[in-house]
């Protein structure tokens, strides 16, 4: 059982963790800090959420600690391979999970709480949540994954209305030119997740993150985004095409039917996004 104090002694132990990587690149250190901040949004995220599901103090801590630690091999990611591209890299889940238990983080903790974070760390940045998966350690593997998508359009979206510029990292090194891959739009219109390996342009990377609408789970996170206007935002940064409206439109109608709002056409989607 985490209780409240021993939440505390795992923020404690984080900041002072991160704040150990100093790097002499003021690209590596500001992307560094986009981690830590973002560690802490996710933390605030699946809080919201899990309060929205009624769950108690125990399951919320619980909850709070899996999001705090959830990138905490990014880091070392960063200080060794100089890139957050597990592909080019290595996974940063598993990391993390070897800079806790080498750390000795988890220790005061019971072996099934351990265990079970472990679980749920390892899942967030799988293409799916195994099937193996059930009961207690499911639903937080999908409220981790849906924090952290919430707070990943949030930056991805700052990243680009700034206009992206030289550090390439959030999008991961994809080429900077405006066409999308065809099997990009095949999965989108299957009502799919978009495939890593169909990505190779910055537009396709974009059309992925709005297709993660097909991978939400709980009614607060499809509110979330519908009130934020993720998708109306990462649409506004898209080419002008038919191609991107029926990609819109798809993902837009399978959100808005989570949101119990009745479906409107393509044109009034297009009115909307482009107000």
């Amino acid at each position: 059982m985490i209780d409240r104090e021993t939440l505390k002694g795992f923020h404690a132990w984080f900041d002072g963790y991160v704040q150990g990587f100093l790097f002499p690149d003021a690209t590596l250190q500001k992307n560094s800090q986009v981690k830590i901040d973002h560690s802490k949004r996710v933390c605030t995220e699946i809080a919201n959420l899990g309060r929205s599901l009624g769950m108690d103090e125990p399951g919320l801590h619980f909850a709070e600690t899996a999001a705090l630690f959830h990138d905490v091999g990014r880091f070392e990611q960063l200080s060794r391979f100089m890139t957050f591209s597990d592909h080019h890299s290595v996974n940063h889940a598993e990391l993390g999970i070897s800079v806790l238990k080498s750390e000795g983080v988890l220790d005061r903790l019971p072996e099934s709480d351990r265990d079970g974070l472990c679980g749920v760390i390892c899942n967030h940045n799988r293409f799916a949540i195994p099937q193996s998966e059930s009961g207690f350690r499911l639903t937080m593997s999908r409220l981790l994954r849906d924090a952290d998508k919430l707070d990943i359009y949030r930056i991805m979206i700052e990243y680009y209305r700034n206009g992206g510029g030289e550090d390439n990292t959030v999008a991961l090194g994809l080429l900077d030119i405006r066409e999308i891959s065809p099997e990009v739009m095949e999965d989108l219109a299957a009502g799919r997740l978009v495939l890593s390996e169909h990505l190779r342009t910055i537009d396709d990377f974009k059309l992925m993150k709005m297709g993660w609408v097909y991978d939400l789970n709980f009614p607060a996170s499809f509110a979330a985004v519908r009130e934020r206007s993720y998708l109306e935002a990462i649409r506004g940064m898209l080419p002008d095409t038919d191609e991107v409206c029926r990609a819109y439109t798809r993902v837009r109608t399978h959100l808005d039917a989570k949101c119990g709002v009745p479906s409107v056409s393509g044109i009034e989607m297009i009115a909307q996004s482009a107000s």
